[in-house]
């Protein structure tokens, strides 16, 4: 029931992968290494699916500061099922729904032709609007259940010049995906490319101009 994969590091995409490809059960769920989750997350989850007969279920994160050991207040417990277009528009709005996988649980088939880009941060935007484009019914619950901890270096808070770039290409894919497969929330997309846009051209300005960074400069500047 448990496999175990040996393999050397090679960034957070790589491992998920690893998974994916030898992965056998019907649905799949990932966690990541600073993390943990409340016990009975999973369970949840899927009686969330076989319940609304869903393909993908949702929880909420529980922040957690490593700075101070500050724990985010609960929520009180809302359920909402959503049909592919509702899922659609809130996954794409990025405020309600995020594309980070490991508050979810779905179901493995979602995945049979998809993987995480690898050698790239924001790994998760790039393919969360394909994932959840194959979902005909989505369950999101306000429960708190996965304790994500935040810490000052992690990936995600790590700003360098790269960092910025591949913010903004994540969002410029996904924005290409929905104008042409999901035409109705293409200003959604636009509005959030164009906001991300701003703010990575803005922060691409703090670094040492090089050729790189002035080749990123001009294709998020002829987004704007």
């Amino acid at each position: 029931r448990i496999k175990v994969i040996h393999k050397k590091n090679g960034g957070l995409s790589t491992a998920r992968n690893a998974a994916l490809d030898i992965m056998q059960g019907d649905y799949v769920g990932f966690v990541d290494s600073d993390d943990y989750i409340d016990l009975k997350m999973y369970e949840y989850l899927i009686n969330y699916i076989i319940e609304y007969e869903a393909d993908i279920s949702i929880c909420e994160f529980r922040k957690i500061y490593e700075s101070n050991g500050e724990i985010q207040t609960d929520n009180p417990q809302i359920i909402q099922c959503l049909n592919n277009l509702q899922a659609m528009e809130l996954l794409i709005g990025d405020e309600i729904i995020g594309s980070q996988p490991c508050n979810k649980l779905f179901k493995a088939e979602l995945f049979e032709n998809i993987r995480f880009p690898e050698g790239r941060v924001y790994e998760d935007i790039a393919i969360m609007h394909r994932v959840f484009s194959q979902a005909s019914k989505v369950i999101r619950s306000s429960k708190m259940m996965y304790n994500y901890l935040i810490r000052g270096n992690s990936t995600s808070y790590s700003q360098s010049p790269q960092w910025g770039y591949n913010l903004y290409k994540a969002f410029s894919d996904r924005y290409d995906y929905i104008k042409d497969c999901f035409p109705l929330l293409e200003k959604i997309a636009e509005n959030k490319l164009i906001g991300i846009a701003l703010g990575m051209y803005i922060h691409l300005q703090k670094f040492p101009s090089n050729k790189e960074i002035q080749n990123w400069e001009k294709e998020i500047s002829n987004q704007l």
